[in-house]
């Protein structure tokens, strides 16, 4: 559930090595999905902790609103599950311009 994170390591790791530079604005985009990608798997924790515990409604709120997430990754990246955005020396594209307003409604949902 942490795949912009694995990705975001490996890249890290290889621009440390090879002593590349990462644009400024690049760092930005990263730091934005690595926290959207943290919020989607503490969503999706909180929803199987709560079923393993016999409530079953968190678990239906828990999804929902990672979904909204997951919208968001889809829009910039194109995928759902393994996403191929962070990439060594940057990422793969910029954001679109609706990213901001959607990505603001969904952390307002969230939150």
């Amino acid at each position: 559930v942490t795949a912009m994170s694995c990705g975001y390591m490996f890249a890290g790791a290889v621009e440390k090595l090879g002593e590349i530079e990462v644009p400024e604005r690049a760092e930005y985009l990263r730091v934005i999905m690595l926290e959207l990608n943290r919020i989607a798997s503490h969503l999706l924790f909180y929803g199987v902790t709560a079923m393993d515990l016999g409530a079953y409604t968190p678990f239906l709120y828990g999804f929902r609103e990672r979904e909204l997430v997951i919208d968001l990754f889809e829009m910039t990246c194109g995928q759902r599950l393994t996403y191929n955005y962070i990439r060594i020396g940057g990422v793969s594209r910029d954001i679109l311009p609706e990213f901001v307003p959607k990505c603001r409604a969904a952390l307002k949902t969230i939150i």
